[in-house]
């Protein structure tokens, strides 16, 4: 099963390389961040999105970028990857807590000095503080970075909802960080991003964000989303879905007209 996870992980990627699609979403259990090169670690056995970054850089990616928005610190991910100057890893983690690494003042090694960026960030904050995360550090960091593939080490155990993390982010949240890194991959990279789950440990979060992200289509008004929202029966406010749009610059696009 495990080996097979990783051929789905090597598909993804190689799709979205070779402009089959733009943007690929693997669902992957266990997750993988915590698994280290040499041991298994937290849940993970294999570390899912490196290997995704790995064959990136076989299938031609110079330059690689990993945002992790799991509730955990990606520890296995960061000492990967922590002395190569052309993987760029950014975490947004709950701090103090599992697996203990993650503070601001890693940032890496020699050649990879510098591409390591942690964000710890204390139990209980918000989407507003998440927001404010991605506009201050997270975005213009990639921008500077300028990758060839923005990968995603989606975990939702940061949920409001979610057992393990402390941490308030809903699915909005969720919702509205995915669509901040797919406008940025589109201007960056011609819209190369693979998502590559994580946590997430409440299973109605867990589908709630799952589904969204799944159908969110840029040229969708908020309505739209929101009634298919709710024909999947989940209990969504509209107002936060238009506001959710509206963070993400998505109410500002249009889908092209087709030529009769």
């Amino acid at each position: 099963l495990e080996f097979r996870r990783v051929l789905f992980r090597s598909d993804a990627v190689e799709r979205v390389m070779g402009g089959g699609h733009r943007r690929a979403l693997v669902l992957s259990r266990p997750p993988g961040h915590h698994a280290e090169a040499d041991r298994a670690m937290g849940f993970c056995f294999f570390n899912n999105v490196a290997v995704a970054a790995a064959h990136a850089r076989a299938l031609g990616a110079g330059r690689v970028a990993i945002v992790d928005y799991d509730v955990h610190h990606g520890n296995g991910t960061q000492h990967i990857f922590e002395n190569d100057g052309d993987v760029l890893y950014i975490s947004t983690h709950q701090f103090p807590y599992y697996p203990g690494t993650g503070s601001a003042d890693e940032v890496g090694y020699t050649g990879g000095a510098g591409r390591t960026v942690n964000i710890p960030i204390e139990m209980g904050a918000t989407d507003d503080d998440y927001r404010l995360v991605f506009e201050q550090v997270v975005l213009p960091v990639l921008r500077q970075f300028e990758p060839d593939i923005v990968l995603v080490s989606a975990g939702f155990d940061a949920h409001e909802r979610d057992p393990l993390g402390a941490m308030r982010l809903t699915t909005g949240g969720f919702v509205a960080m995915t669509a901040a890194l797919r406008t940025l991959a589109e201007s960056a990279c011609d819209g190369r991003l693979v998502l590559v789950t994580e946590g997430g440990y409440d299973l109605r979060a867990l589908g709630e964000c799952l589904r969204t992200l799944a159908i969110l289509r840029p040229w969708w008004g908020y309505r739209r989303l929101y009634r298919l929202l709710r024909r999947e029966g989940l209990q969504v406010n509209r107002k936060r879905v238009q506001r959710v749009y509206r963070e993400a610059g998505l109410h500002v696009r249009q889908r092209p007209r087709k030529r009769v």
